[in-house]
C-alpha cells in the first residue's frame, strides 16, 4: 500500500539508505560489509535448500549432486544481478522522472502476487 502512495509511513528510511550506501559502497571492505549484511538478510531463506543440498553431497558425493548446488546457487545469485544492473540503470536521470509509475506498478504486481498466493498458491 505504501508503494501505491495509499498508505505514508510516518518514518522514512530513504536518506539514511542512501547515505550509508554512498558512504560505504565506494571503497572495496564497505561493499564487502554490505554483502555481509545482506547474506544475513537472506539466509534464513536459503539456507535450508542449502543444508539439503550439502547433505546429499556428503552421503552420495556425486558430480551430480555437486552440480545441484552449483545451478541453486547461480539461481539464488541471478536476481541479484538484475536488480543490481537495472537499480544502476534506474538510477539515471531520463528514468527517474518514471519513479512514480515504477513505484506504483511494483505495488500493484506485489498485491497482484499476495492475491495469486493466498488463493491458487
Amino acid at each position: 500500500m505504501n508503494l501505491l502512495g495509499l498508505i505514508r509511513l510516518p518514518v522514512s528510511t530513504d536518506n539514511y539508505v542512501k547515505s550509508s550506501i554512498q558512504k560505504h559502497a565506494t571503497t572495496l571492505a564497505g561493499l564487502f560489509i554490505l554483502g555481509m549484511i545482506f547474506s544475513i538478510v537472506k539466509a534464513p531463506c536459503a539456507a535450508p535448500m542449502i543444508l539439503v543440498l550439502l547433505n546429499r553431497i556428503l552421503i552420495d558425493g556425486t558430480v551430480q549432486d555437486l552440480s545441484l548446488l552449483l545451478v541453486f546457487g547461480a539461481g539464488v545469485l541471478t536476481p541479484f544481478l538484475g536488480v543490481g544492473v537495472l537499480g544502476g540503470y534506474a538510477s539515471s536521470s531520463r528514468i527517474r522522472e518514471y519513479r512514480d509509475v515504477v513505484r506504483a506498478g511494483s505495488g500493484i504486481l506485489l498485491i497482484g502476487f499476495g492475491i495469486w498466493m493466498i488463493f491458487w498458491g
